[in-house]
């Protein structure tokens, strides 16, 4: 009987063993979620960084980059990780179209870079008409993020911030032609979008526009800026292998887990 009982154990055990090995090399594998206090770090790119190896980038493990520690004076960060996001520069005023836009989306969706893409605000051009140029250039299905609008002095003179101090009707201007863009990008794309600023202009947006994600530039030697950002662009001197010379470094607020809900809303 013991002799019955040790055959048909070993059976069993041989058949066991043989199921194990013939399942199929797709089946799933157990992953361990990623650790949640990790930091999650991504760039944003345009012409200015030229030819850039997607397929380099995607695997690169290292982002370097120089960080103000006190006026005058700044230190190397390494930090072990991938580039988790990207934000292409797409259009600019009314006709414009980043010479290398269409060629940094397709290595994005390619190498699976969660990304999306930003809108170089010009004063005084149609707001409709910006928009219609970043919409005629960015479909709906090929980003995971809200669409980004631009917000700076350099090619907008006129709304300095010392000439919007002292010209209430220039402000106004500019609120209005913002809101339009605003809500025009919202309209087709579904979500508010995303207003990249620096801290000269970062009242004016956070009072006029609360519900939009900020992205902050912000390079002063801080923990973190003050206002209620989603983005934040900490250096202008970023090393990512696949990249020759400098690329914006920026940072999500929030670990993994945030992110991913934050790309999959």
């Amino acid at each position: 009987m013991k002799k019955i009982i040790f055959i048909i154990s070993s059976l069993f055990l041989v058949g066991l063993l043989s199921v194990l090995f013939l399942l199929p090399d797709d089946q799933p594998s157990i992953v361990k979620p990623e650790p949640q206090y990790e930091e999650v770090y991504g760039i944003d790119v345009s012409h200015h960084q030229k030819n850039i190896n997607w397929d380099q980038v995607s695997k690169s493990d290292k982002i370097i980059f120089n960080r103000r520690t006190k006026i005058n004076t700044s230190e190397r960060v390494e930090k072990k990780s991938k580039v988790q996001f990207c934000i292409l520069k797409a259009t600019e005023g009314v006709k414009h179209v980043d010479k290398r836009f269409k060629r940094n989306l397709s290595g994005c969706m390619k190498y699976k870079i969660p990304r999306t893409c930003y809108h170089y605000y010009r004063f005084k051009r149609d707001p409709k008409k910006q928009a219609q140029n970043f919409i005629n250039q960015v479909p709906k299905s090929q980003i995971n993020l809200p669409p980004a609008i631009d917000v700076e002095q350099k090619y907008n003179e006129a709304i300095v911030p010392s000439e919007l101090r002292k010209n209430p009707l220039l402000k106004k201007q500019l609120i209005q032609e913002l809101k339009i863009l605003s809500d025009e990008l919202e309209k087709h794309y579904g979500q508010k979008p995303i207003f990249y600023t620096s801290l000269e202009y970062i009242q004016l947006i956070v009072n006029n526009f609360p519900d939009n994600p900020i992205w902050i530039h912000d390079l002063r030697p801080v923990k973190s800026p003050k206002c209620d950002w989603v983005f934040w662009q900490i250096s202008i001197r970023g090393q990512i292998k696949g990249i020759t010379g400098p690329v914006d470094i920026n940072k999500f607020n929030g670990n993994k887990k945030d992110f991913y809900k934050y790309v999959n809303k």
